[in-house]
């Protein structure tokens, strides 16, 4: 017997001018989970000097949400990338950067995400550049303003 199915779409950067994809997995009684993601490479920001990061992003909508209530992630990513080219204090840590950036996803009224989702995830990598080996920070937070996971990992190369 089933315990569930999962359909798994990638789309490759035509369209959409980025990597994406979406997760739908149904169970038997009913239950629906989406999970929308995408990558932006190579987005610039004033971050300790001068940095490009990728930014990794998980919508996990809200259990058998309608359809037509799933955002457009064109201007997601545009909000992204403007959030992070123009962020306005650049002696923040990446923890701080990537947690804010966070929460303005969750808070602008404007994307609309606080009422759709159940969480988001961003991951932000730095390239080596201030920071001599790669970098990455990920922060999972809810509509309700609860912080679920944040840590960061780095690797040496030696």
């Amino acid at each position: 017997m089933l315990d569930s199915l999962s359909v798994n779409l990638d789309v490759a950067p035509a369209i959409i001018p980025f990597q994406f994809n979406n997760t739908n997995t149904r169970t038997p009684n009913g239950n629906i989970n989406d999970i929308v993601s995408f990558r932006l490479e190579d987005v610039t920001s004033p971050i300790d000097g001068g940095i490009v990061a990728d930014v990794t992003v998980n919508l996990d909508y809200v259990d058998g949400i309608d359809p037509s209530a799933f955002k457009d992630v064109i201007p997601l990513g545009n909000f992204i990338k403007d959030y992070l080219t123009n962020y306005s204090h650049p002696n923040d840590s990446f923890e701080v950067v990537n947690n804010n950036l966070g929460n303005a996803l969750l808070t602008d009224s404007n994307l609309g995400l606080s009422s759709v989702l159940d969480s988001l995830t961003v991951k932000l990598d730095a390239s080596p550049g201030v920071i001599p080996f790669q970098f990455n920070n990920t922060v999972t937070l809810t509509p309700i303003g609860t912080t679920i996971f944040g840590g960061s990992e780095f690797t040496t190369v030696l």
